[in-house]
């Protein structure tokens, strides 16, 4: 889940990638094409740990290091 947030951090749009999004495989054009269009300010990323461990696997860290230089 991505929640695309205001200037206020107030949410403004919620999409939900169904797709294997681990390591290199965010969608992230899509993302970011998402944010620009809604003027976003920030983005908070989502996803379950059906293992109940919710320790960052090495897989969610480059996915978010990705998704944070694109943004940037």
């Amino acid at each position: 889940m991505v929640a695309y947030l205001d200037r206020d951090a107030s949410c403004v749009h919620l999409s939900r990638h169904d797709d294997d999004v681990t390591g290199d495989n965010w969608p992230l054009s899509s993302i970011l094409l998402k944010a620009a269009r809604r003027d976003c300010a920030g983005l908070l990323v989502a996803h379950n740990h059906p293992s109940g461990d919710a320790t960052p696997s090495p897989a969610d860290r480059t996915a978010t290091h990705h998704l944070a230089n694109a943004a940037d």
